[in-house]
């Protein structure tokens, strides 16, 4: 099957010039909305850290919740406007195993007997597999994948930059020094820098 509605109404149901057109600017909005809100994201996350808190690094993980509970908000609003779940075809097959994982999530939740202490842990692994799936499911254009990718190449600079810095002993903000020599940058942990470097780094080749 070729078409791109998944789940809902019944694309070939004749509509009127304005339904029509009402329905395709409030689908632009909506998915430019989620564009952007990732944009930010990407961009925010890595290099954004409270200073006066033991765990500097939960900023980046609020932002996230906030950001994705937005996201999902839009998506929503525009999947109840248009009366049915649009996709690009053919995306089931790279959904499914994320489908598939959060479906196993929420048996796991519902078979704990302690799901009160379990709720933000599983809200929290849910949201991330929502962001995959919402990401692969709304921005998969060409000019969507640019965009991320410019604001993660410019998240980069600014964590590279700082770590400059920190190597240099130049680092004006009070954590200087948490880690000895090691350098961490905005990431607040050594290794969550390798991680990130290791992730993006390569890609700067392409």
């Amino acid at each position: 099957c070729n078409s791109p509605y998944l789940f809902g109404r019944d694309p070939g149901v004749k509509e009127s010039f304005f339904e029509v057109l009402l329905m395709s600017k409030i689908y632009s909005l909506m998915t430019q909305g989620i564009g952007w809100i990732f944009c930010v994201l990407v961009f925010l996350i890595p290099i954004l850290a409270f200073w006066h808190t033991y765990d500097s690094a939960t900023i980046k993980i609020t932002l996230m919740q906030l950001g994705m509970v937005l996201a999902l908000a839009l998506w929503l609003a525009k999947t109840l406007e248009l009366g049915r779940i649009e996709a690009p075809s053919g995306i089931l097959k790279i959904l499914r195993p994320a489908l598939l994982l959060l479906a196993w999530a929420l048996a796991m939740f519902f078979a704990n007997p302690y799901k009160m202490a379990s709720l933000q842990e599983a809200l929290q692994y849910m949201l991330f597999l929502a962001t995959f799936i919402l990401a692969a499911s709304e921005l998969s254009e060409p000019f969507w994948a640019q965009k991320i990718w410019d604001f993660a190449i410019a998240s980069l600079a600014v964590v590279v930059t700082y770590g400059v810095f920190q190597r240099f002993e130049l680092d004006p903000l009070l954590w200087k020094g948490a880690w000895g020599s090691q350098i961490f940058s905005s990431l607040m942990n050594p290794d969550h820098l390798g991680a990130f470097l290791v992730a993006l780094m390569p890609f700067c080749w392409i």
